[in-house]
């Protein structure tokens, strides 16, 4: 994954954000999500500081189906994402898939993916079709099973109120800091929230509770004195 999966400052980019994930949002959210993706679309102005803002809000909402699809297949739905997505691939990729399976440390999608030869072993051609292949999976799966995903829907709003709580005390503990470690703990702020709300990763809240441990270690360090001593 480059530094940031997401650049906020680039228009397309947000667009094709929303475009990917908006079969997951509803009502208002989803309304003002293809309201945006139509005028870009029809090359109308737009203004980028209302579109960073409403992508961030818009990430907010689906984050917990992004949630719940992950924890179900990578638990007791590992089975149903692989039929599933492979029934759907080229045979020449499925039969490759199959090879990873009969390995012990492979039993999830995510287990293929994070493998130290899959790079090796897909071409470009075939990763992007199981990339496409797959999200079409979640879609497809999120619309028929909504009701069974409830209770890790539900799972996901509580992590992420979690991980918002700790990351206002985290901008809150940046605004107490020399600037340099200010600047330091904002631009890890930056990534925590492009790794959770964009990239859609379960992040261990131990990680944010250290960089809390660590920095109020830091602006409770008293400030050295660097200035030389007067000649005598």
């Amino acid at each position: 994954m480059p530094d940031l999966y997401l650049d906020l400052s680039d228009q397309k980019e947000l667009i094709n954000f929303l475009s990917k994930w908006e079969d997951f949002a509803s009502g208002k959210i989803k309304s003002h999500a293809d309201s945006f993706i139509t005028d870009y679309d029809d090359g109308k102005e737009i203004d980028s500081v209302e579109l960073q803002n409403f992508t961030k809000e818009f990430a907010r909402e689906v984050y917990p189906a992004r949630y719940a699809l992950k924890r179900f297949f990578g638990d007791h739905g590992a089975g149903v994402e692989w039929r599933m997505t492979e029934k759907a691939l080229r045979r020449s990729t499925a039969h490759l898939m199959e090879k990873f399976r009969a390995l012990p440390e492979v039993h999830t999608i995510d287990d293929l993916l994070d493998h130290e030869d899959f790079d090796l072993s897909f071409s470009a051609e075939d990763r992007s079709e199981m990339e496409q292949v797959r999200h079409h999976v979640w879609e497809d799966y999120w619309n028929n099973n909504k009701a069974s995903l409830e209770s890790y829907v539900d799972e996901g709003e509580a992590e992420l109120e979690k991980f918002e709580k700790m990351i206002g005390q985290l901008r809150e503990k940046a605004g107490e800091l020399l600037t340099l470690l200010q600047e330091e703990l904002y631009s890890k702020i930056t990534k925590y929230e492009d790794r959770v709300l964009y990239y859609g990763e379960i992040l261990d809240e131990d990680l944010l509770q250290q960089e809390l441990e660590y920095y109020a270690a830091q602006s409770d360090m008293p400030i050295k004195n660097n200035q030389s001593k007067p000649a005598l």
